[in-house]
């Protein structure tokens, strides 16, 4: 098999001397000895990763991103306007008539990368399609229309649609045209004639023709005239993270073995941020490339490498948050130097062989082949890893066999390291399983295309999704109100399809925020009519044909700039860019005259009428339908996760090992529950209230960040079972008499903190808040449970008595199996968890304490004259001296 194809592709380079040289040397460091020098990662290896990231960028990505797509998008559209110069005369004129409708063809096609863009290419293709062959059938039937036949198609083919469980793009494209078609079958003004049938001069074919059209545009535009790919993306993300990786394992470890704290650490903790939201990118771009070549081929092993290289990145980024933990809680004692010091070398050791294997694994990933010299030196590092993993237990137990002071490994000042030792040497196990996985040729096989397309129609009526109350609700909520703006249009505008067309667009599976989704849209909408109706009226005789093109140029790249480059006026650039496009796409007249102007101006303000309509149609429909605004699913959403996170907990602590089967879906619905509290929370901060209180935005996403921490160090006292000799091991534990007490009062802890934040989410009010609320609530502490000092008293004893059966000898390979390590990380996280859950407690009193004391001044219930006492004053100069010296 060829070693090449990697170094072949345009998109990495190999044009000079130097990288021709580096291409040679990286080579050899591949398909050679796998290095091992302290305290660095190969030097070349680095380099050559770090081709892979395009260099340094001196400008904001999304100014680049802007500039680019504006440009493209621009240009494609110019051509389109002026393909009105160069069609040829045998062309019907439906044709021409139907042009502006190419221009939201090209600019919702075109987004991201060439991947997205052939996504939304087949889903606007296919519910323009859907909405088409829906009016052939209706013409078949009744070729002279009917407005009775026309409504109940309507009806029944706006809920189908919206019922199937299709991608939300498809059901735009096909709910915005069908309102026209289904006006034009019912208006009996209208000859049929051939309008709605499959002929050259159809306008069903000429739509069709446009999308299409409008599509290939898009998709030339994302190609030329250089390729913009996910997958170029993918290994770009795929080579940041994995250098990103390493070098936060290497510090990490170094950090961990020093003997004082640092404020380099703060510096680690931000690149830890930096990397995941990189990770997170490489995930989207790496699902998004199966568009790009259907997995098929070279394609199709490439994107499987690329998608297991993501499930290692995301449990490597799980396993540095909980090494972010143990290095937060390090005192840097001197008990902790003696124990770190005669680890430090073999530690960095194995650090470096980890780091340097995963960026020789990224190389061989995005190289989408393995050649067999590269399995060969792949083998090399997984022998060397495990021969390092040996190093590092052997030296680690005969360290903390000395300074123990019982024998056991479980004294206070030695959990935090064996905690830190057992998860790195997880992390190594994590990469030598990848690795192996990469060199055997069966472990990534591609799905076939057929089987790809098949499941995606199965997913179109899935039950588990269809049947839900929400997606009913959803359902109904659109429905309802497309058919009202479809019914309205019909008897009183006199068949204007306009107004049900406009809140086809307006449709969104969100019903928290969208009304100001919907008032964004329409300033959107409004502005984009306007300046194209201005620029057109100036611009619009045929002897300014190719001013207009330069017009449309300039308008073109201003919106999509917009558009493109904008997370918050994305979508108003869109509109302006769609509407306003729209009317500058007209065909021009010989002269503009006054008439003409006015009528322009007579038909912008009817669009305008007909927008907002819908647009209150819109709203009064989700207001009566009693739709749950962004807070209250924000609220629920944070609850829902809160409760199956600890509710898996408790069931562990109460059932045992069982319950750890299907832990990784659990944990991807919990990521969920809190990924949908952080978005409506953004949107419930900017909803209206009327007469409820203000949203609580800093108590919830503290609130957040907090049960994220308790969630995952839940997680990680349930995964220290996990493995061989997990199920021992928790007999070992809840085997001892204190463990129900323990259990009994941490699980009342987390009830007591799931009943308070229910009642303190669930208090909308301007008023005080029951006091009764924090009943029992100091009861329950933040100093360790006496229970849970018992209960490590007694698993020491039983450490103890089964080491003195062993005769102390040393039998695991590598500590990730160590009992003492797997021990240590059970009692350190679950005393964590206990503070977690206090933290959370303290934090929401702390907030609500904030609010009822500005309530109470606000309903003028303290004391005036307090404000002027000496020793109130003095104590609020002390307290906020010493919060200063904190905060420093």
């Amino acid at each position: 098999m060829a070693t090449s194809n990697l170094w072949s592709l345009p998109f990495c380079g190999k044009s000079s001397q130097r990288e021709q040289i580096l291409y040679t040397s990286m080579r050899s460091t591949l398909t050679g000895q796998a290095l091992s020098r302290p305290d660095e990662f190969d030097p070349v290896m680095l380099e050559r990763l770090q081709a892979f990231t395009g260099g340094l960028k001196t400008w904001r990505p999304t100014f680049t991103h802007g500039i680019s797509f504006g440009g493209r998008v621009a240009v494609v559209c110019c051509l389109a306007c002026a393909s009105r110069a160069i069609c040829p005369d045998w062309m019907p004129d439906v044709y021409l008539s139907y042009l502006p409708s190419i221009m939201p063809a090209i600019i919702y096609t075109l987004y991201g990368n060439f991947a997205t863009t052939m996504m939304y290419t087949v889903q606007g293709i296919l519910g323009t399609v859907l909405a088409c062959m829906n009016a052939y059938i209706l013409t078949c039937v009744a070729s002279d229309g009917s407005q009775v036949m026309a409504i109940i198609n309507f009806v029944l083919f706006c809920f189908a649609i919206l019922f199937l469980n299709m991608n939300i793009n498809v059901k735009i494209f096909a709910l915005s045209w069908m309102p026209y078609f289904s006006m034009t079958f019912a208006d009996p003004d209208i000859h049929l004639g051939t309008r709605l049938t499959f002929s050259l001069d159809s306008e069903l074919t000429a739509i069709i023709f446009m999308q299409c059209a409008g599509s290939v545009l898009a998709i030339l535009a994302a190609l030329l005239p250089t390729p913009v790919t996910a997958t170029s993306h993918a290994r770009e993300y795929a080579a940041t993270t994995a250098n990103a990786t390493a070098e936060l394992f290497l510090f990490v470890a170094k950090y961990y073995c020093g003997t004082s704290k640092s404020l380099e650490i703060n510096v680690w903790n931000s690149h830890l941020a930096a990397q995941r939201k990189a990770a997170a990118k490489m995930k989207v771009a790496t699902k998004a490339a199966w568009w790009e070549g259907f997995d098929l081929g070279y394609f199709g092993r490439m994107r499987g490498l690329l998608m297991k290289h993501v499930e290692v990145l995301e449990d490597l980024d799980r396993r540095l948050g909980v090494l972010q933990v143990c290095v937060l809680r390090e005192e840097f004692s001197e008990s902790h130097a003696k124990v770190m010091e005669p680890v430090r070398p073999v530690l960095v050791d194995l650090v470096c062989a980890m780091g340097e294997t995963l960026m020789a694994a990224t190389i061989c990933c995005t190289d989408g082949s393995i050649a067999e010299d590269e399995c060969e030196s792949m083998r090399r590092r997984i022998s060397d890893i495990r021969k390092l993993l040996y190093e590092v237990a052997s030296t680690f137990s005969s360290v903390r066999k000395t300074q123990s002071a019982n024998g056991t490994g479980l004294d206070q000042d030695l959990r935090t390291e064996s905690f830190f030792i057992c998860e790195v040497s997880k992390c190594a196990e994590i990469l030598v399983v990848f690795a192996q996985e990469l060199i055997d040729p069966n472990s990534h096989s591609p799905k076939a295309i057929h089987l790809v397309v098949a499941g995606a129609i199965r997913n179109w009526f899935d039950p588990k999704v269809i049947t839900t109350s929400s997606y009913i609700y959803f359902v109904l909520r659109n429905g309802i109100s497309i058919v009202v703006a479809f019914l309205l249009g019909l008897w009183i505008w006199d068949y204007d399809s306009s107004m049900a067309g406009y809140v086809a667009l307006m449709v969104s599976a969100k019903p928290g925020a969208a009304l100001l989704q919907n008032l964004g849209r329409m300033q959107g909408t409004v502005l984009g009519m306007l300046v194209g109706n201005i620029l057109f009226s100036t611009l619009g005789s045929k002897e300014h044909f190719y001013v207009q093109c330069v017009a449309i140029l300039v308008f073109e790249f201003c919106t999509n700039f917009i558009y493109h480059s904008s997370e918050e006026f994305g979508a108003i650039g869109a509109l302006l860019a769609v509407f306003g496009g729209k009317v500058l796409m007209q065909q021009g007249t010989d002269e503009v005259s006054p008439e003409d102007l006015l009528h322009m101006e007579s038909a912008a303000y009817h669009q305008f009428y007909m927008l907002a309509i819908g647009l209150a149609v819109n709203t009064l429909t989700d207001m009566i339908l009693l739709s749950a605004p962004a807070s209250t699913m924000a609220k629920e959403a944070l609850l829902q996760g809160m409760d199956r996170s600890f509710n898996q907990f408790e069931n562990f602590l109460v059932d045992g090992f069982s319950q750890l089967e299907g832990l990784g879906s659990f944990v991807g619905e919990v990521d969920a529950n809190f990924a949908d509290a952080e978005k409506f929370s953004l949107e419930a901060d900017q909803e209206p209230r009327w007469h409820k209180a203000l949203f609580r935005t800093k108590l919830f996403g503290l609130l957040i960040d907090k049960l994220r921490e308790t969630h995952a160090d839940l997680l990680t006292v349930q995964r220290s079972f996990q493995g061989e000799g997990g199920e021992e091991l928790f007999s070992l534990i809840s085997e001892r008499p204190s463990f129900p007490a323990v259990r009994r009062e941490l699980l009342a802890k987390m009830q007591r903190t799931q009943k308070l934040l229910r009642d303190v989410l669930g208090h909308e009010s301007i008023g005080r808040i029951d006091p009764d609320i924090l009943n029992g609530v100091a009861d329950l502490g933040g100093s360790q449970p006496e229970a849970l000092e018992r209960l490590i008293a007694e698993i020491h004893q039983e450490v103890l008595a089964s080491s003195h059966k062993k005769h102390g000898k040393f039998e695991p390979g590598t500590m990730a199996l160590d009992q003492v390590c797997r021990l240590c990380t059970f009692l350190e996280m679950l005393s964590r968890v206990a503070k977690d859950v206090h933290s959370t407690l303290a934090v929401t009193i702390e907030q609500l304490e904030v609010r009822q004391s500005r309530i109470r001044i606000q309903l003028g219930e303290v004391n005036a004259t307090m404000a002027l006492d000496q020793v109130c004053r003095l104590c609020t100069i002390l307290e906020m001296l010493s919060r200063v010296m904190k905060d420093v």
